[in-house]
């Protein structure tokens, strides 16, 4: 339901729309037993004594011709009978759309259809029931049909279906109000029939000089007929300029303030709070204060996070995180020893208010001390830390003093590197997290997580190594290396292992390749290419073998072929001409043998390109770079006449490429997968003149 409908404007309400089995009282005392005896029923889940008591009701309605509990009686029919199987209360819907309207009364009908329109949405199973949701949407723009007679008729006269809220008088207690918003509501129209329902309904209410009601109405048509915050936010602030004399005037404000929030423009915190404290100056003593003091003290709620606080921190190595605060004057990182190994911990069952009664006195604190900023304003800012020892550490996050939330950090040196050697073993490396270089007397310690006991032990050898058995998902493996045991646990699973060995077929294999990687229309493309053999780790090239080399354009269509035989060496080369009006793009080369298998690809480019003016070298770097290093450069630019470039800007890229890796027993890499990422910039260049060479050095 229209959240405007129910809490801001608290007028009648169609009940079949606010509870799908809630029953309302009537007058009559003997309907009001009848209602009881059905509540008592519903209690105790009993479908059909329910079923047999509503029907009596809808009997007794009928020959006394109270359409009104006539009506309710029916709802409730299909929505008891939508528990029992969609079928049952299709049969009551059926008999619903049979009752006649009552002559003398079209607001009778109106609710009828509105009504029906509600109990066939309840059938549509989510609105996949395309029948059923094509039938309600028939049903509500049949209930608008009547506006102007449903404007005259009374809500009082149906309290049966409704739900009577305190407001209604501002809208005259009539019908339209009740069926027009409890329809939109249900979004079962389309945007521009609502906005045309709304208009014709506000177009009644200005000409009755009802200013009330047209605020609400036209509130209601924004949230169910525009979806743009931008433009709301316009038309909402006209609003509550054009009835700031009348106390339903808080509904746009609150209505303002929440398109403020849902909308991305600058400085929306600041014009959502200035909007609430004006109208909370205006109209603090409505009903709506309530929310705007809420929706004040959510804004204004001290509150402080810590963006991507690191979990697992090297020894000695500073840490920059962000933080992000609000009302606050002070903010900070308390770091607390828990004196437990990693093993200790993850085998445990330890909580964070466990951990917290055995944490020792505070071993490192940051504060920050943060700007003056209006206490509804979001700032951030950063932190710096670093722990020294190694350990298990309890991190608080202070606000003015007072703890907000609490993680745990481990701070390690140690670090677990794995490599399948065999499809039964993994060699497990542990090296130092910050330099790389392997750890002597490490130590690795198994745990089961199904029987919940310690495993075996692994002493490293002399290079950090140690053999581990592959498969067995239930262990966990610790590693130590003296007193720093506070390594996360790692697991061996069985994973992929490739052995290059185990394959002894012999095979035949092409490789061919070209002078360049582009050409221009109408050049000469030369290639070369190899013919070889393997078994295992065995090659030999392959003399006296025929191929077939093949030219084709970027749409695959063969261009030139040529018959060529390897030399003793087994390689080949020739050339293809370019035709000089060709479609430009991507050409691919495939080379295969006329007998036996094996077959190569190489791809060329073919474009009207401008011949390069410079070449650019980049010199070899001698430094070993660590992480947090600073990368420093250097190369040359020169034409090719030999003559330095100067003042040119410099473009580069930095890839980076990850692998997974298996080898063999014997330590040889036999197969490898990676995936890639790069980062690409301009920077400032540092030219430095070294006799008629420019050497440019850029960071």
């Amino acid at each position: 339901m229209n959240r405007y409908v129910l809490i801001l404007c608290k007028k009648l309400v169609l009940a079949a729309w606010l509870c799908a089995a809630s029953v309302m009282p009537v007058a009559a005392q003997t309907y009001e037993t009848l209602w009881k005896d059905v509540q008592a029923a519903q209690q105790k889940d009993l479908p059909k004594t329910v079923l047999t008591a509503v029907r009596h009701i809808y009997d007794k309605a009928q020959a006394e011709g109270n359409r009104v509990e006539q009506m309710k009686a029916m709802l409730v029919l299909v929505q008891q009978g939508w528990t029992l199987s969609p079928d049952t209360a299709r049969v009551f819907i059926k008999e619903f759309e049979a009752m006649s309207d009552a002559p003398d009364s079209v607001a009778d009908g109106a609710l009828r259809h509105a009504l029906l329109g509600s109990a066939y949405m309840w059938i549509s199973a989510g609105r996949s029931d395309t029948a059923a949701v094509s039938a309600a949407r028939r049903h509500v723009r049949q209930a608008l049909q009547p506006m102007e007679t449903l404007s005259r008729a009374s809500a009082k006269d149906y309290l049966p279906l409704f739900a009577e809220g305190k407001d209604s008088r501002l809208f005259g207690d009539d019908v339209l109000s009740v069926v027009l918003r409890s329809v939109c509501a249900a979004n079962l129209l389309p945007r521009e029939e609502c906005a045309a329902a709304y208009g014709q309904a506000i177009a009644g209410y200005v000409a009755d000089g009802n200013r009330a009601a047209v605020l609400l109405l036209r509130l209601d048509s924004l949230d169910a007929v525009s979806a743009d915050n931008y433009n709301n936010i316009e038309v909402l602030r006209r609003m509550v300029e054009e009835y700031a004399d009348l106390p339903q005037a808080v509904y746009a404000s609150i209505a303002l303030c929440r398109a403020y929030q849902a909308a991305d423009i600058p400085q929306a915190d600041s014009l959502a709070n200035a909007a609430a404290r004006a109208a909370l100056a205006r109209y603090g003593k409505t009903d709506g204060a309530a929310w705007l003091r809420n929706f004040l003290k959510s804004q204004e709620q001290p509150k402080a996070e810590i963006v991507d606080l690191p979990t697992l921190c090297l020894p000695g190595r500073a840490y920059t995180v962000d933080l992000k605060a609000r009302n606050l004057k002070k903010a900070g990182l308390r770091f607390l020893p828990l004196g437990l190994t990693a093993y200790d911990y993850e085998t445990g069952e330890w909580t964070i208010d466990k951990l917290q009664k055995i944490a020792g006195k505070a071993v490192a604190t940051v504060t920050k001390t943060l700007r003056a900023v209006p206490p509804y304003a979001e700032q951030t800012d950063s932190m710096t830390f670093c722990l020294n020892a190694p350990g298990l550490y309890l991190c608080e996050l202070l606000a003015d003093g007072r703890c907000l939330s609490r993680e745990v950090v481990r701070v390690s040196g140690v670090r677990a590197l794995r490599l399948a050697v065999s499809s039964k073993e993994t060699r497990v490396v542990l090296v130092d997290g910050a330099t790389g270089k392997p750890l002597k007397g490490g130590a690795v310690k198994a745990y089961c997580t199904n029987t919940r006991r310690a495993q075996a032990a692994y002493q490293c050898d002399s290079t950090g190594q140690v053999l581990l058995p592959r498969g067995n998902y239930s262990l966990r493996y610790f590693a130590s290396q003296g007193k720093d045991a506070f390594a996360p646990a790692f697991s061996v699973p069985s994973g992929f292992f490739y052995d290059g060995n185990a394959d002894d077929r012999l095979r035949q294999s092409w490789q061919i390749f070209t002078d360049r990687s582009i050409y221009r229309p109408g050049q000469a493309v030369r290639f070369g290419g190899i013919c070889f053999t393997r078994q295992g780790d065995a090659f030999q090239t392959i003399p006296n073998c025929q191929l077939t080399v093949r030219l084709y354009d970027t749409n695959h269509r063969q261009l030139a072929e040529t018959q060529l035989l390897t030399d003793a060496f087994g390689t080949v080369s020739g050339s293809f001409d370019l035709p000089s009006v060709v479609l430009p793009g991507l050409f691919s080369i495939e080379a295969k043998a006329t007998e036996g298998s094996g077959s190569a690809y190489c791809s060329i480019r073919v474009e009207e390109y401008k011949r390069p003016a410079f070449t650019v070298t980049i010199d070899q770097s001698a430094a070993a770079y660590a992480p947090g290093d600073t990368l420093c450069i250097t190369g040359t630019a020169r034409t090719y006449t030999g003559l330095p470039v100067s003042d040119a800007e410099v473009a580069w890229r930095l890839s980076a490429r990850t692998y997974w890796r298996a080898s063999n027993a014997d330590g040889a890499l036999r197969h490898r997968l990676g995936r890639s990422f790069f980062c690409k910039s301009r920077c400032a260049v540092v030219v430095k003149q070294e006799g008629d060479a420019i050497q440019y050095i850029y960071i």
